[in-house]
């Protein structure tokens, strides 16, 4: 393959391990997040129970820690004794992520102007530097710009026309996000909103005619003698669960109905990032479940929300509202848990795991699997990757097996450990060249030069760890890869 600028792609990865940071809600608010995680660190209980109070503009969030269980909610956790509640002065957030970003861009476009215009890096910082100024603070329709040129909305004449408009206008909402040109704020509703019309039971013209109604009768056709038009509709799926022409059990039926659809979708997107071979690839699919999380979760609480909710009559409606609750929270715990995945990859550190930096440091995360194994460690080893893995969602499968098997190794077991390390490194030699192009940390030259001491130390053969633990091997595959990688 050709050899690209040294650096590039690393640090290309970096700039997009910020931008999900930033871009994930909005960036103020994960401005706001950093300052509070700062403070968070400085006081931590050693319990399967606690919480973080913080308050801000005279209301109190919670960040709660049940029994390997993390969620965030407005209300206080009756559970969890007040000894056990940490209160947090919320500080002003200020402009440390986007001060870091603009930092890395710069570095990337000294070393590859190439590769910073084809990522478009430049136009994302437009992107953030907007969501931070005052502007960004009033109503703005950022999302009908990204779906500019699809068509008009109010000029779409048949049930066809209108779920093939939405369809592609979802599928550039959430190309816009997962370019980092919107932000998870600004495509919520308006995905949500498509999809309620795709999902419409009853004829489409009929949510055609409610929007005419609201440029009618709430906007106005005209004004100071200048139609209006109305290039997207109303964005808020509230606007058409509530209309009185829907009835209370459709309503309900209706919205959990794209609630379970958006929290599916996030699920996929999930489970398929565990499985990925590269940590580009693994944030990359974490980042597109955390919008559908939100999508899902905006959806469970509008229903719940809904005036007409009490007057539901039918069995499927009131079983419907039953469970909302439950999905709801699922939802949130996921959209916590993978928050802090995104930040953790970013900033190095994951939440109730011991010391773990970030899985984008190769060196660093074998270092600190290593000591956590070692005899003076009083950390047991394996739970932690495996709390790691499974509730924390901040590192892939193949992360985890690496981890195991190093752990395996340490612990006496050098055949056992060999053999698992051996079947990911397989793997990793055909996902090289993705990881590479990608930017990501060199973990299988790391990963064979562990295996060469493990069989020096153990007396066993290892001439052929030794030589793959060299640049020259992994530049052997290189030129033997395909030409395009896996997307």
């Amino acid at each position: 393959m050709d050899r690209m600028p040294a650096g590039a792609p690393y640090i290309l990865s970096e700039v997009r391990r910020l931008l999900r940071v930033l871009m994930g809600e909005t960036p103020r608010a994960a401005e706001q997040n950093f300052v509070n995680l700062m403070e968070m660190s400085k006081v931590r209980l050693d319990q399967n129970l606690w919480a973080y109070e913080i308050m801000a503009d005279g209301s109190a969030t919670y960040i709660v820690f049940d029994h390997g269980t993390k969620y965030t909610t407005s209300i206080r956790p009756a559970q969890i004794p007040q000894e056990r509640v940490i209160p947090i002065a919320a500080s002003p957030a200020g402009d440390n992520l986007r001060n870091r970003l603009r930092a890395r861009a710069n570095a990337l476009r000294e070393v590859s102007t190439g590769i910073f215009e084809a990522a478009q890096i430049g136009a994302t910082l437009d992107s953030v530097d907007f969501l931070y100024s005052e502007a960004a603070k009033g109503p703005h329709y950022r999302h009908i710009e990204a779906v500019k040129g699809i068509g008009e909305f109010l000029e779409l004449n048949n049930e066809e026309a209108i779920r093939n408009w939405c369809t592609r206008c979802i599928d550039r909402l959430i190309e816009s996000y997962g370019s980092y040109l919107l932000a998870g704020d600004e495509v919520i509703k308006p995905v949500a909103t498509l999809l309620l019309f795709d999902f419409c039971p009853f004829p489409l013209s009929a949510l055609l005619e409610m929007n005419r109604d609201y440029l009618r009768y709430g906007v106005g056709q005209t004004v100071m003698g200048v139609n209006v038009s109305m290039p997207f509709p109303v964005p808020d799926i509230k606007f058409y669960l509530e209309h009185p022409a829907v009835p209370a059990n459709v309503a309900v039926v209706w919205g959990t109905a794209i609630a379970r659809e958006f929290q599916n979708k996030a699920e996929v997107y999930r489970d398929h990032a565990k499985t990925r071979f590269t940590v580009e690839q693994f944030l990359a699919g974490l980042y597109l479940a955390l919008v559908y999380y939100r999508c899902a979760l905006y959806a469970f609480r509008a229903v719940l929300s809904l005036k007409k909710a009490k007057a539901v009559t039918s069995q499927t409606a009131k079983s419907r509202l039953d469970e909302a609750p439950t999905e709801a929270d699922l939802c949130e715990e996921y959209r916590v848990v993978i928050a802090a995945s995104l930040h953790a990859a970013s900033e190095g550190s994951a939440s109730r795991l011991v010391n773990m930096p970030s899985i984008a440091n190769a060196i660093q995360f074998s270092s600190w699997v290593d000591w956590m194994a070692s005899p003076t460690s009083q950390v047991n080893a394996e739970i932690e990757i495996r709390q790691a893995y499974d509730a924390q969602l901040v590192m892939p499968t193949f992360l985890r097996d690496l981890a195991i098997g190093r752990i395996t190794c340490i612990k006496g077991e050098a055949t056992k450990g060999l053999a698992k390390l051996q079947a990911v490194t397989r793997e990793l030699e055909k996902h090289l060249r993705e990881a590479v192009i990608l930017g990501d940390p060199n973990y299988l030259s790391s990963t064979y030069d562990f295996m060469a001491k493990v069989g020096e130390n153990h007396g066993m053969e290892n001439a052929e760890y030794l030589r793959r633990a060299q640049p020259a091997y992994v530049q052997a595959l290189l030129d033997l890869a395909p030409s395009s990688p896996e997307e």
